[in-house]
């Protein structure tokens, strides 16, 4: 059973057939989850606006049972028991209701008002588990009632077994694994490598499931923590996930507008096969190589005429995101989870910078003229380095979640970062005070860059769209889109006359910025793309991909 989001449907497949059984046209433009009840003949779903109501359906038929109102802000939970006697939900304003079919009526009652900025909910064996980014985790007992439990947890997704170990996506990116008694004991401590967005157990528990802001699901043995399961072919982030609770059938759902069924009784185990996601590139200012990072934690320096391997670096952590070079200096560097890692061009042994960041690296920025090192987080820090010896000139907060993307202004005085709350943040340098913060978008802002001349600050993210905008102001001056799934990474040219966008729809665009069409779309790569850079005669493109690396020589002027 699958929400659609797109098209104002829920939608009903046969599992076997892959065949379409139902799909209903519902009232809100979006379905932020989705309940089956236990008997099968029964689906609940919440609608995606603020003030969300909840809907009851006829599974066969399509026909609205019941409509829920009552929450005030947007539904982060939603579940029936597995007795099916209770269907509860919360939402991200504190409430948590629990609704009950008597006499053939559905009634619902709320059980708290103030349960905190709630991220997600869980039942299991009666019991019903709340969690908050703000708030301690809390279970209520659904028939009995009573007194809830408390245990001082916080975090972003949650899975709890009958048996009473519970998962929590913790807000750091790592996961948890508790059992639950009087006090909870942490078990395992996972690192999924991206952070993640939905977590679920297997019927006998024995793996717990992510999903996150890669493209994969891992599936973890909860014995020790290994990776058993690595599930690949989604080409944009997984954003939930279902367990049968009849079959060994694992379905997921992904930002790449697919829903994928996995049998996990014979999906194989993790080989030793090399990875080659390339999350950053990086042009030398020569143009006598470039750099990558990748998902298996290495930093390599390529001859970029060749591509022959030059360095490689092993990196203390793996799904690494960006990468900088320094050629006159004779560094490049890197994200290390919460810290930079430094590495010289000779083969010397690295550095890793700690201290400015308390949750991982997302976005690294190099001004060449000064060799100033920019950096921010998922904690929504942003850090200004001096490379030479290791310490913070600048460190702002921002308070909007995470940061995704950084880059100098070509004067070398400014930096301007963006994230999830989708503003554009400008700090001067060195002294670290905010000169601009606009709302740029609606959507969580991936990838941000300056023009060469200084005049235009480019955007781009789940929006799926393009936006310029006036450096100085804020305001904007442009949208140009054309991809059609999230934009991953954007580029001005060394000229300023085009600016490069890469998708994980496979494609990467080059756009004219000041007539605002698009010159060229590249839909031959096959993989989602994730990293653009220039080399400095702006005739070639350096794209990373899910596949590796690949250089677009000849770029169209």
């Amino acid at each position: 059973v699958i929400a659609e989001p797109f098209d104002r449907g829920l939608r009903i497949w046969d599992v076997a057939t892959g065949a379409e059984r139902l799909h209903v046209q519902t009232p809100a433009d979006e379905l932020l989850h989705v309940a089956v009840h236990p008997d099968g003949r029964r689906v609940a779903t919440a609608d995606g606006e603020v003030d969300s109501a909840l809907r009851l359906w006829d599974a066969h038929t399509g026909a609205e049972l019941a409509v829920f109102e009552g929450h005030g802000g947007r539904i982060r939970g939603l579940e029936f028991d597995a007795s099916g006697r209770w269907l509860v939900s919360a939402s991200d304003d504190g409430v948590v209701r629990r609704a009950r079919e008597v006499e053939g009526a559905w009634r619902s009652e709320v059980l708290d008002t103030d349960a905190g900025a709630v991220t997600a909910i869980a039942v299991a064996d009666g019991w019903l588990f709340v969690l908050a980014a703000d708030r301690p985790l809390w279970a209520l007992e659904l028939d009995a009632g009573g007194a809830p439990r408390r245990w001082d947890l916080q975090g972003d997704a949650l899975a709890v077994t009958p048996d009473g170990r519970a998962a929590v996506a913790e807000l750091d990116g790592t996961i948890g694994v508790y059992r639950l008694a009087d006090a909870a004991v942490r078990e395992l401590l996972l690192d999924p490598g991206d952070p993640p967005i939905s977590l679920a157990f297997a019927r006998d528990g024995a793996t717990l499931y992510c999903a996150s802001e890669g493209q994969m699901v891992l599936g973890f043995d909860m014995r020790d923590g290994r990776v058993v399961k690595r599930l690949t072919g989604h080409s944009s982030w997984v954003n939930a996930l279902a367990v049968s609770p009849v079959a060994p059938l694992l379905a997921s759902a992904s930002e790449d507008h697919t829903i994928r069924l996995w049998n996990t009784a014979t999906a194989p185990e993790p080989d030793s096969a090399e990875r080659t996601v390339v999350r950053g590139t990086a042009v030398a200012p020569s143009g006598r190589a470039f750099a990558t990072v990748d998902f298996a934690g290495r930093l390599r320096l390529r001859d970029f005429a060749s591509e022959e391997l030059r360095l490689e670096v092993d990196v203390p952590a793996e799904h690494v995101h960006a990468v900088a070079l320094d050629e006159a200096r004779g560094w490049l560097a890197c994200d290390a989870r919460e810290r930079v890692l430094v590495a010289p061009l000779d083969g010397g042994a690295p550095r890793l910078f700690d201290g400015a960041h308390q949750k991982r690296v997302l976005g690294l920025a190099l001004d060449q003229a000064t060799g100033r090192l920019a950096s921010c987080s998922a904690d929504g820090s942003l850090a200004v380095w001096d490379v030479a010896v290791g310490a913070v000139e600048v460190r702002a907060t921002t308070g909007g979640g995470r940061l995704w993307s950084v880059a100098w202004s070509p004067s070398g005085d400014r930096v301007v970062a963006a994230g999830d709350d989708g503003h554009l943040r400008v700090w001067s340098v060195p002294d670290g005070q905010l000169v601009l913060d606009a709302q740029a978008d609606a959507n969580p802002i991936c990838a941000v860059d300056w023009s060469p001349d200084g005049a235009r600050i480019a955007t781009g993210g789940w929006g799926r769209a393009l936006r310029l905008f006036d450096a100085e102001t804020g305001e904007p001056l442009r949208e140009l889109t054309g991809h059609s799934m999230l934009i991953y990474d954007i580029a001005f040219s060394p000229d300023g006359r085009r600016l490069a966008s890469v998708s994980s729809d496979r494609s990467v665009m080059l756009w004219d910025p000041e007539a605002g069409h698009d010159l060229l779309t590249i839909r031959t790569l096959h993989e989602p793309c994730f990293a653009a850079a220039w080399s400095p005669a702006g005739d070639a493109l350096v794209v990373g991909t899910a596949g590796g690396t690949r250089i677009l020589r000849a770029a169209p002027r």
